[in-house]
């Protein structure tokens, strides 16, 4: 949440004066401002040491790092969901259900092929990406309040939230409805290893952020 325009000069001015924060936040809280529009102002200063009030990289938006995001984040939903098709596959050609043709086990194995294909492709490009990014990163720290960082690494939390919720309602809808079976158990669980990786590394991305800012 951004802080309101009028809060930030209050707030610099208060630690100039040599305030402390808690002191600036309960003055602020007492005056009819929200927590989130308390903690949002005095975020936009580092607690750091200093004469004055020393502000915080504000969130900005680069052409360059938009590029190397969206072909990081592409390379990473190409390589999870190819991961996941070639998993499905293998489990429907190790147990294969009696009602299928002998045309399905054909179509997995060109499905095997096909995500193979693409994860020799995309996943080497993740792993690239994701170094390449982590090293700028690590070399100027301020690269994390890009806007484009922060958004798509959002969105990932949100779909992989979304496909976790997915997976465990289908899962107890089988169950249910007494159509479980150990292909669809291995199935669900796949889905949900993968999209609990992806949601783990991004929360601990998200978490380092909030520990170095």
């Amino acid at each position: 949440m951004a802080a309101p325009d009028e809060l930030v000069p209050f707030v610099r001015e208060a630690l100039r004066l040599g305030h402390g924060r808690d002191e600036i936040a309960g003055t602020l809280r007492r005056a009819g401002w929200s927590k989130e529009q308390t903690e949002a102002a005095l975020a936009a200063f580092a607690d750091v040491p200093f004469a004055i009030p020393v502000p915080r990289p504000a969130p900005y938006l680069s052409a360059k790092e938009a590029f190397w995001y969206l072909v990081l984040f592409t390379a990473l939903y190409l390589s999870a969901v190819n991961l996941g098709a070639l998993l499905f596959n293998l489990i429907d050609l190790a147990l294969p259900d009696p009602t299928d043709s002998e045309y399905a086990a054909v179509a997995a194995r060109e499905s095997i092929r096909w995500a193979i294909a693409i994860l020799v492709v995309a996943f080497p490009l993740f792993v690239f990406m994701s170094r390449l990014v982590g090293r700028a990163v690590r070399e100027d720290p301020a690269k994390r309040a890009s806007k484009v960082r922060k958004w798509m690494t959002s969105l990932t939390l949100f779909v992989a939230v979304c496909i976790l919720l997915g997976d465990g309602a289908a899962l107890i809808y089988h169950l249910l409805s007494g159509a479980l079976t150990s292909r669809f158990v291995l199935k669900a669980l796949t889905v949900a290893l993968l999209a609990g990786a992806v949601l783990g590394y991004y929360l601990r991305d998200l978490r380092r952020d909030d520990e170095e800012l």
